[in-house]
């Protein structure tokens, strides 16, 4: 049975993005506790273990360099793409594709309303009708994680 927020068994999200998290040696210094955390976060799908996770560390390990907090972001990339049913999302040139499994798991109410209120940064490929384009040009690459993620989750 699944809980609330987790994810019905789906295929994977492939994310290929600009930008990269890790654990760096400075907030994990032992190898076989940086292995578990890792393990720990590639078996998350849902919001709820994802927050269990990020609390975890920071009691454990204190404040999460922004580096791990990159890392925490692609994680949360991975739930909300699955909750819409994305099976890539590519990032190039400051332009992420966003490639849907099925459309008809996208709410058209909300898309059209994202693209409205995005001055142009998102669009609909008219070519390839279960593909979406977000322009990243403006947007800082601290804050890009952040930024795409923000973008998705008014489509849920």
């Amino acid at each position: 049975m699944l809980r609330e927020g987790e994810i019905e068994e789906s295929k994977e999200v492939y994310l290929e993005l600009d930008y990269s998290g890790f654990i760096p040696d400075s907030y994990i210094d032992e190898p076989s506790i940086k292995f578990e955390i890792y393990k720990k976060l590639a078996s998350i799908n849902s919001d709820a273990q994802l927050q269990s996770l990020t609390a975890e560390m920071e009691d454990r390990f204190g404040p999460l360099p922004a580096v791990v907090a990159n890392l925490l972001y692609i994680a949360e990339l991975k739930i909300i793409s699955q909750k819409l049913s994305i099976s890539h999302l590519k990032e190039r040139n400051g332009l992420v594709t966003i490639e849907f499994n099925k459309v008809k798991d996208v709410a058209i109410d909300k898309l059209m309303e994202l693209i409205r209120l995005s001055n142009g940064a998102v669009r609909l490929n008219p070519k390839r009708r279960n593909e979406l384009t977000l322009s990243t040009d403006a947007v800082s690459l601290k804050d890009k994680s952040l930024f795409i993620l923000e973008t998705l989750q008014r489509l849920v």
